[in-house]
This record gives structure tokens, C-alpha cells and sequence, in this order.
């Protein structure tokens, strides 16, 4: 699912349907365009990027982590953020290669741990995206739910904010349903007498 995808769908739900045409290329439906309208078509779609951004984002850090597991050796056990693939946002935990937890202590460039091999899990930020990246959550997220989170942090951007209150609804019951299918389920058995 890339980004550009994610945008023209929210510039269609936004009745942006130029804006959308022009995001997915698709020269049948699109004309040529002067230089003016050309230059007002990539601002609607950097304004776009920008709102796909804050929205992954967002999604991220408040409603459902991207997390990474990395195994790492130090000789020292300070493990610094900048050497993992990812920069981590919290670290969740720590263990050895056996799957022993391991004591750690977090700094504001590293996390200290035992000398050696250890297995680091972490949540993350997602990086910014450009238009031709793919989504972090691939399709863990429906484009759906970005799309709506796109179109309403859109209309806050462009001081609509009666619409943003409609599709804020949606995007949010949207994160809603995202979230519980997240989760395990787990029925508990029943005892017959």
C-alpha cells in the first residue's frame, strides 16, 4: 500500500477528484495542465503527504505500536539508539538468546545492558514518508483507515472544522475496529453441570 494510493483516496473522499486523478497518474483522466494549475495540484498533494504523515504517525505512538526485535552483541552493554534499524520510542524489553529476560537501564542515547548477545524489542516511530514509500503498517492498517485519518487531519489543516468532526468519527471508529482486531481474542470454556 503506498502513500500515493492512501492520498488519492482521501482527496477523492474529500471531492478532490483532480487532486486524485493527478496522485494516481492517470493520464485518460487527466489533461494537460498549465503551469498554475500544475503547481496548485503538487501543493494539494505535499499538503496530503504532510497529513498522511502526522496521521501514521499518530497511529503509531497512540493507538498501535510498530514494534521491532533486534538482536544485538556489545562489549560493553551500552547499546546506542543510533546503531539499531529503527530509533526506538520505548524500549519493551530485553533478553538473552535464550529467552531470559535481562535487566536494563534506559539513557537518553543508550540503553544499558548486560556485555554480550542480547535480543532488544522496541516500538518505534515510523519514518517520514514520501509519496512513493509504502505504508509501515502494510496491511496490518486498512487504506481505508489512513484515508480517513488523512482527510480529516486535511480539513483541520484547512480550517474545515465541521468536516474534520465527520471524518475524525469516522477515522476514529475505523482505529476502533483496527485496534480489537488487533488484540487476541480469548473465550474462556464453559463448565456444563
Amino acid at each position: 500500500m503506498l502513500v500515493k494510493d492512501i492520498a488519492a483516496q482521501a482527496a477523492f473522499l474529500l471531492g478532490k477528484q483532480e487532486v486524485s486523478d493527478y496522485l494516481k497518474g492517470d493520464s485518460d483522466a487527466t489533461p494537460e495542465y498549465t503551469e498554475q494549475e500544475k503547481k496548485a495540484l503538487v501543493k494539494e498533494a505535499n499538503t496530503l503527504l504532510r497529513c498522511y504523515n502526522i496521521v501514521e504517525n499518530e497511529i503509531a505512538l497512540d493507538y498501535l505500536p510498530l514494534t521491532a526485535e533486534e538482536t544485538v552483541t556489545s562489549s560493553t552493554g551500552a547499546l546506542p539508539y543510533s546503531s539499531f534499524l529503527h530509533t526506538p520510542v520505548t524500549i519493551l524489553s530485553v533478553t538473552d538468546e535464550y529467552g531470559n529476560k535481562l535487566p536494563f537501564t534506559i539513557f537518553p542515547e543508550y540503553v544499558k545492558t548486560h556485555k554480550g548477545t542480547a535480543v532488544i524489542t522496541y516500538a518505534y516511530s515510523p519514518r517520514t514518508k514520501a509519496m512513493e514509500d509504502g505504508s509501515e503498517y502494510g496491511a496490518r492498517v486498512p487504506e481505508r483507515l489512513l484515508s480517513y485519518g488523512v482527510a480529516c487531519e486535511y480539513c483541520l489543516v484547512s480550517g474545515l472544522y465541521d468536516e474534520a468532526l465527520l471524518w475524525d468519527k469516522k477515522y476514529k471508529d475505523a482505529l476502533l475496529c483496527a485496534h480489537s482486531a488487533s488484540r487476541p481474542h480469548v473465550i474462556r470454556s464453559r463448565r456444563w453441570v
